[in-house]
């Protein structure tokens, strides 16, 4: 590629398209290890790929590191994402590694909370957690603006010399109750105040909910490109994913039953799984994502035959792959009104946003006709409170690494507020901020890494839960 990834994002109009690569166990030379790095070879080889996206301990188990195979590809001129996660390194470590990672001549670096470890040598490994990805990506942009440290001399201060990080982030449109889905905005408008440069979707297979995530960009401001998470499925995954084994990563009984009826076939689903991919290509493309997150076991002959294939469409095809390509679950919430004549969202208007005013608003989807909405009874009106109130434990969430590989389980410990009883921890003000009128909003401090009178520290993650995103 004669553009850096950085420069086909951001100073051209150009598709981009990424491949995951996930990191092997045990040394290179073990046969999946040999196995990925031959694929990555090739890939490095055909001109149609902008960058590889390489994981860091996906699902929360011991892999080899990613800038073991990286350093192998950027020696050969291709464009390399590093995952970088929060779950095994505290703060001092993660800046440690961002050295290395800048030394090293990665770039390109996805900020990510981490899936919780499964895992571990002879037990299980404990997570560490000490920031998150709004956390991580403060660092990492305060290093690319030169971070101050103490010098030699008492009291001096030294600016060491700034990195060149291109920083990305990830959101997961995929959530099923509004308690799951509004903390994943605003986190993400918080991880773009940070430094976030491009934002990676969580992979799903609902048009109007891709849709959702670039409205919701658009009315919040934020002028970041966004790349369409295209995981090409097979009857294992399908059946894994379904069963919730890889938080946020969402496979709904429908589809599954699709998977299944394809799999039946003689090649196993193996032409299906290709096209279907190939039309998420086609609707990331028509919604206006600027690039597409290619992920899934697949040989190099794979890659090419979803290009290929979404390259034969016709300009407005993807309007109607958008209304086959909408598997939702009952009940599940969206952000804005339907459009039943498109099957995405309606034009800009006033969003789904039950009960903020004080009860009642718009219900959620029901199980019924596409397009139409059934009333609920208004609900009780929300209280908000000097503390932040807490949602209870969720199913699924963020996983990258399949974060998105992006967010997951677990509860939210109670914490005490100041010995008034149990407090409670959640956006409350600060993360109703964008969703209030102009008179009710709050200035709020921004996050710092140095701990300077009037600052606060870096976000702490929640010991025992499940971050991903």
């Amino acid at each position: 590629m004669d553009l850096s990834f950085r420069e086909a994002l951001t100073d051209t109009d150009t598709f981009v398209f990424c491949v995951e690569l996930v990191t092997s166990r045990g040394i290179i030379i073990e046969k999946q290890g040999k196995k990925v790095l031959e694929l990555a070879r090739r890939l490095v080889e055909w001109d149609r790929i902008h960058a590889l996206s390489i994981t860091d301990n996906p699902g929360g188990n011991a892999m080899l590191s990613p800038d073991t195979l990286g350093t192998d590809l950027i020696s050969r001129g291709q464009e390399i994402i590093i995952h970088l996660s929060c779950k095994d390194w505290n703060r001092n470590a993660l800046q440690s590694r961002a050295w290395e990672l800048a030394s090293a001549g990665f770039q390109n670096v996805l900020a990510l909370s981490g899936d919780y470890p499964t895992s571990g040598y002879r037990g299980q490994a404990a997570p560490v957690f000490d920031i998150d990805s709004v956390g991580l990506l403060e660092m990492l942009n305060d290093l690319n603006r030169g971070m101050e440290v103490q010098g030699l001399k008492p009291g001096s201060v030294e600016r060491l010399n700034r990195t060149n990080f291109f920083l990305g982030t990830v959101v997961s449109p995929f959530k099923l109750q509004e308690r799951e889905l509004i903390p994943q905005y605003l986190k993400l408008a918080r991880k773009v105040e940070s430094g976030a440069a491009f934002v990676i979707t969580q992979l799903g297979y609902d048009a109007r909910k891709f849709d959702e995530a670039l409205r919701y960009a658009a009315l919040q401001g934020l002028n970041v490109p966004f790349i369409a998470n295209v995981y090409v499925l097979n009857p294992a995954a399908a059946r894994y994913f379904h069963r919730g084994d890889m938080p946020g990563c969402v496979v709904t009984p429908d589809l599954l039953g699709l998977v299944e009826k394809q799999a039946a076939s003689p090649d196993r689903g193996k032409g299906f799984f290709l096209e279907l991919a190939a039309r998420q290509v086609a609707i990331a493309r028509g919604l206006g994502y600027r690039g597409a997150y290619l992920g899934g076991h697949l040989a190099f002959e794979d890659y090419r035959k979803i290009l290929e294939t979404e390259a034969s469409f016709g300009p407005d095809d993807w309007r109607t792959f958008a209304k086959e390509i909408a598997f939702s679950r009952p009940g599940e919430f969206y952000y804005f009104e339907p459009d039943p004549e498109t099957g995405l969202n309606a034009p800009p208007g006033q969003p789904r946003l039950p009960g903020l005013q004080g009860g009642g608003g718009a219900a959620q989807d029901p199980v019924g006709p596409p397009g139409e909405l059934q009333a609920q009874p208004p609900g009780p009106q929300r209280r908000l409170r000097q503390g932040r109130p807490r949602f209870p434990a969720r199913p699924g969430g963020l996983s990258a690494d399949r974060e998105g590989r992006k967010e997951g389980q677990g509860h939210r410990p109670r914490r005490r507020a100041g010995g008034q009883g149990p407090g409670l921890r959640l956006p409350g003000l600060r993360g109703l901020r964008g969703l209030l009128p102009p008179r009710n909003r709050l200035p709020l401090p921004r996050i710092s890494v140095r701990q300077e009178p009037a600052q606060r520290p870096l976000r702490r993650h929640p010991a025992g839960a499940v971050r991903g995103g």
